[in-house]
């Protein structure tokens, strides 16, 4: 007596196909979403980088403006390039140039005769800062 088996279930080749489908799949996309993701960041990346020299060059042309008018021995204060430049008595230089919303670009020059001495150029943030204190931590008792 033969007997033949004859199954209408699915076999161990193909229930390890499916898996394998599914696995690749869900590789898939989460690869997909950290890709996004990297690129999202470097966007962000670039801008600032990008609104950073942007705040540096208008700081250099107005260090640029500031020396042109020293040299012509006329008084320097006011408004160059929008952006509000204030003098002490001792001949120091000071403004911000803004970098996007939360970063200025400080800087503080001194004028002697004939030259200058850089005294800061520096980003600084003006952002709000936001205290997370939500979180409950064990102190130990």
């Amino acid at each position: 007596m033969n007997r033949r088996y004859h199954s209408n279930g699915i076999g161990i080749v193909s229930l390890i196909m499916i898996f394998a489908v599914l696995y690749l799949t869900i590789f898939a996309i989460l690869t997909l979403v950290t890709a996004n993701n990297d690129y999202e960041l470097a966007q962000n990346f670039a801008q600032s980088v990008d609104d950073y020299y942007q705040a540096d060059r208008n700081a250099t042309n107005i260090l640029t403006s500031v020396l042109h008018t020293a040299k012509k021995g006329q008084k320097i204060s006011g408004s160059i390039n929008g952006v509000t430049v204030e003098a002490t008595a001792s001949n120091i230089i000071s403004y911000d140039c803004p970098i996007g919303d939360r970063q200025i670009l400080s800087v503080m020059v001194a004028l002697n005769d004939q030259s200058y001495r850089i005294i800061k150029w520096q980003t600084a943030y003006i952002g709000d800062w936001a205290i997370d204190d939500k979180i409950v931590v064990w102190d130990g008792e």
